[in-house]
């Protein structure tokens, strides 16, 4: 089970011959390749190092996807963001996750990062665990850390895509073997050969208006989804 591992090869393999046209990261990093595809990443800016040394992105695709074995989160992000574009969205359904499913009344459910949508849809009907990297004042919100503890025992689980940014996504795979795991948001790319067997359905999107897109990102703005297509898999 490496979901990362599974990612890399396949951005190794689609990304031959393809090269990036344009790069970009902020609070998100956008990559846009040769043939007009594009794919975004969740950075992990509270570990980013502001001196740390330049280094020129690859414009081979191939060798971007592979900058997910970096230790620099602008770099993973870039990779992520490169596979993002890279993966297959055709026969896809449209919408969330969450309308391909029924969550039963009472059900346990854990949310890996504070989707403040998905909070709202499910905390009167299922007991609720949600983890984040950040203190947050509701009484169901506990620190990541405690996933190791907690996860085994859910009915569900909701994986934010920046669990692969995180490089946290194969340890949360590995508790939700007795759950069905949905990998859902902006940053999920959606390559089915490295989630099959491991997650019940991923999300993404598929991004419409890359010019909009692009000009939010450099003036320092996070993804804006109206300017997208929310897009599932299930598996």
């Amino acid at each position: 089970m490496n979901i990362l591992k599974s990612l890399v090869d396949y951005g190794v393999d689609k990304g031959k011959n393809k090269k990036i046209k344009r790069v970009l990261a902020g609070q998100y990093a956008y990559v846009e390749l040769d043939d007009g595809n594009a794919g975004v990443s969740w950075v992990y800016k509270e570990w980013v190092n502001p001196m740390r040394e330049i280094k020129e992105v690859p414009r081979e695709a191939d060798l971007a996807s592979q900058l997910i074995n970096s230790h620099d989160p602008v770099e993973v992000s870039i990779g992520i963001a490169t596979i993002n574009a890279l993966s297959d969205k055709s026969n896809v359904l449209y919408g969330d996750p969450l309308d391909y499913i029924t969550i039963e009344n009472n059900s346990k459910v854990a949310i890996i990062g504070y989707f403040k949508n998905y909070i709202d849809r499910l905390k009167d009907k299922v007991s609720l665990y949600v983890f984040e990297l950040r203190p947050q004042r509701e009484g169901f919100v506990y620190p990541w850390y405690e996933e190791e503890y907690m996860l085994d025992d859910m009915d569900y689980i909701i994986a934010s895509g920046s669990t692969i940014a995180t490089k946290t996504i194969d340890r949360i795979a590995e508790h939700s073997k007795n759950s069905y795991l949905i990998v859902t948001g902006p940053t999920t790319p959606m390559v089915s050969e490295a989630f099959q067997g491991i997650a019940n359905i991923i999300g993404g999107v598929s991004i419409i208006d890359k010019e909009r897109v692009y000009e939010l990102i450099s003036m320092g703005y996070g993804f804006k989804l109206r300017f997208s297509k929310k897009i599932v898999k299930v598996l």
